[in-house]
């Protein structure tokens, strides 16, 4: 009977050690998995950022050709 209990108590440490380790394996994991979802969040708002940013120069730099057109027609009407 003691045989059977010190078997017993063996595999309930090696289980109970086995299970500790996948724990930790996955808190490791989950921590990364998080520090990727926060990098990830924070590329996602400076994609939003920077592609608001393109788009405010490229109206601006449009505005700025408009204007580089008139004058130049301008010049060109004054010099007739």
């Amino acid at each position: 009977m003691r045989a059977h209990h010190d078997q017993f108590s063996k595999e309930c440490a090696d289980k109970m050690a086995e299970a500790q380790h996948k724990s930790q394996n996955f808190d490791i994991l989950k921590a990364d998995y998080d520090v990727t979802v926060r990098e990830r969040d924070e590329l996602i708002k400076a994609n939003n950022f920077l592609e608001l940013k393109l788009t405010q120069n490229a109206q601006i730099l449009g505005q700025v050709e408009e204007n580089r057109r008139s004058d130049n027609l301008e010049v060109k009407n004054m010099r007739e």
